[in-house]
C-alpha cells in the first residue's frame, strides 16, 4: 500500500508474476478491512506517517493472528547536512495541518513509538537499530556473501552495545512487531 502510484506501478513492474505480492494506492493511514496477511512490511516510511496512531491501526486490522510486521524509519532527514532537506522537516510539519501530507518527516522518538504500538494492543517482539541508508546503494551491486557479512557485522554490535549506544551511530530503526 501506498499513496504515491507511481511507485506502485514501478513496484508492479518490478515484481510482475508474483501472486503472494499484492500492490494497491491507499492511505495505510485510513480504514482498512476485510483482509487480513501472515506480514506486513512498512520500510522508511514511519518518519512520514502523519497519524501514527492510525497508521498502526492499519496494520493491527492487516495482520493475522500471530502474524508480524517490520515497522522501520530512518534519521538521515533529521541528520542531513542538505540545508534544502533540513528547511523542509518543519515546512513538511507545517503542510501537513493544512492537509498537504505528501513530503511530511517528522523524527520518531523510539519510547513514544513503542507506546504507541502497545496502546494499539499489538506486541513489540524486537527493536534493531540499522544502517540502511547506506545499504540501499551498497546491497544493489554486494554479493549474497558481502550482504551476508554486513549483517553478522551488524549483529555483533547489538551483542556488544545497547540500542541508546547504537541510536546516534546507526540511520534506520525497526520494530518487529506481531498481533497476538
Amino acid at each position: 500500500i501506498d499513496t504515491d502510484a507511481e511507485a506502485i506501478e514501478v513496484a508492479k513492474r518490478t515484481h510482475q508474476g508474483n501472486v503472494q505480492i499484492e500492490l494497491r494506492i491507499s492511505d495505510a493511514q485510513s480504514a482498512f478491512s476485510g483482509e487480513s496477511f501472515d506480514a506486513v512490511v512498512a520500510l522508511s516510511t514511519i518518519e512520514h506517517v502523519v497519524d501514527r496512531p492510525a497508521f498502526l491501526r492499519t496494520v493491527g486490522r492487516a495482520l493475522t493472528s500471530g502474524g508480524i510486521a517490520f515497522l522501520n524509519y530512518d534519521v538521515g532527514h533529521f541528520r542531513s547536512r542538505d540545508l534544502k532537506e533540513r528547511l523542509m522537516v518543519p515546512i513538511s510539519q507545517l503542510l501537513a495541518r493544512i492537509g498537504i501530507q505528501g513530503p511530511y518527516m517528522k523524527k520518531v522518538n523510539d519510547a513514544v513509538f513503542r507506546e504507541q504500538i502497545q496502546h494499539e494492543g499489538l506486541a513489540v517482539i524486537q527493536m534493531r537499530k540499522h544502517n540502511i541508508g547506506c545499504l540501499k546503494g551498497f546491497m544493489k551491486n554486494a554479493s549474497d556473501n558481502a550482504v551476508m557479512d554486513w549483517y553478522e557485522f551488524e549483529e555483533r554490535l547489538h551483542a556488544r552495545f545497547s540500542l541508546e549506544e547504537l541510536d546516534p551511530l546507526m540511520l534506520s530503526t525497526t520494530f518487529v512487531v506481531t498481533k497476538p
